[in-house]
């Protein structure tokens, strides 16, 4: 008896592994067809290895992608799981990568109070990303950008255990090569180099929660960022490290966690830094509802700085 409920599963797994390989096949043939190229390594039952796409300017590869189904119980009332293993995406603009990703679907969560949040959750492992320069940020990382800060700026602060911000002018003067420190200090920038002369903008936050107007909350475990802007070339970058989760999107489809993010700006010019646009567009507002010219205030402040 138990061996031929063996060969039934074994039979069902080769059917659905053959009609997975042809639709697959069908899809990219298709896709061939419309000028673009697709390549798979191996095809197996609700999995796929080895994938390439690529086209006139992106390239994608992911390592594999595998669907299994579950019995849901009360104890852990999940269904399915998507996981999804070293994606590369390389485009002109930008080139990011992911180590893992996972996606599990619940079987009403709530009701087995396994979670509180929507049906889906997503668990993005190592996701950096390297844009080249600020001036081509593409679509989405725009969008994500002008969220993020307008949570932070007009959204309500849950959180914030710990916040500091730091601001230094120019590179740390050394001690010259055959010099040692005890001998009497010449005046700063005479050997410094010009290369490292520059401005950087630090700043660390730990466990910062935030939710902006459409009730999504941004969770950071912890975050880390740095401007750096050159004196003397006039070049700039962007570096941002954190641990964010994503919850309570107005869909109440999912969650979103990545438990890193690297996010780095090869050039980056201040006039794009969406804090500033949003800061000062803020400033505007608030000055014009009180009767005020933001143009006057700005006049009066930098007078009152060149005194």
């Amino acid at each position: 008896m138990l061996s031929s409920r063996t060969s039934i599963t074994r039979l069902l797994l080769e059917a659905l592994s053959l009609l997975f390989a042809v639709v697959v096949g069908w899809a990219s043939f298709r896709l061939k067809a419309l000028g673009y190229s697709v390549s798979f390594a191996c095809i197996g039952p609700l999995s796929i290895h080895g994938i390439r796409y690529s086209s006139k300017s992106t390239t994608i590869s992911i390592a594999s992608i595998h669907f299994a189904f579950h019995i849901p119980r009360p104890s852990n009332p999940c269904w399915g799981t998507l996981t999804v293993i070293g994606y590369e995406h390389e485009s002109p603009t930008c080139h990011f990568s992911i180590s893992s990703l996972q996606t599990t679907l619940w079987f009403f969560p709530l009701l087995f109070r396994v979670s509180s949040g929507p049906w889906i959750l997503t668990e993005v492992d190592e996701f950096r990303l390297r844009v080249f320069s600020s001036v081509d940020t593409p679509g989405w990382i725009q969008r994500l950008r002008v969220n993020l800060v307008g949570a932070i700026l007009k959204g309500e602060i849950l959180r914030c255990d710990e916040f500091a911000t730091r601001l230094s002018l120019s590179s740390v003067t050394g001690v010259a090569e055959g010099r040692s420190s005890s001998a009497p200090v010449e005046k700063p920038g005479v050997e410094r180099p010009d290369l490292e002369d520059e401005i950087r903008i630090t700043t660390d936050a730990k466990a910062y929660e935030t939710k902006n107007w459409l009730d999504r909350i941004y969770s950071f475990g912890r975050m880390q960022a740095q401007l750096r802007k050159s004196w003397v070339d006039g070049r700039g970058s962007f570096v941002l490290v954190c641990e964010v989760k994503f919850c309570f999107d107005p869909s109440q489809l999912f969650d979103l966690r990545i438990t890193r993010l690297d996010a780095s700006f090869d050039t980056f010019r201040i006039r794009d830094a969406e804090l500033l646009r949003q800061g000062f567009a803020m400033m505007q507002t608030s000055l014009a509802n009180r009767g005020l010219c933001f143009r006057d205030i700005f006049m009066d402040f930098l007078a009152q700085a060149i005194k």
